[in-house]
């Protein structure tokens, strides 16, 4: 128990158990949840967002098609767009 409790930090992913057990385990370290789970839960948070507002519009429609399409680009870094033009029919109707 000395030792578990010289233990600072711990790193792991966000499976509850873990973090329960670790608790219990080594009750003075600090628990650091790891970079990829934070990012995936994001992820997966804004997509159901995404698709929660292309639920209002009709599928057919120009905002539908192109929140569907272009998920990827609402995911990115806006330090890593480019501000170069380009030309996708989805977008004729702006």
């Amino acid at each position: 128990r000395a030792v578990r409790c010289q233990v600072k930090i711990i790193t792991m992913d966000m499976f509850s158990p873990y973090y329960d057990l670790a608790k219990q385990l080594f009750p003075c370290a600090k628990i650091v949840l790891d970079r990829f789970h934070i990012i995936q839960h994001l992820s997966r948070a804004m997509s159901r967002f995404r698709v929660q507002i292309m639920n209002q519009f009709e599928r057919k429609s120009h905002e539908y098609k192109a929140i569907k399409r272009y998920w990827k680009l609402i995911q990115q870094d806006s330090r890593k767009l480019s501000d170069k033009r380009f030309y996708r029919p989805t977008f004729r109707i702006h």
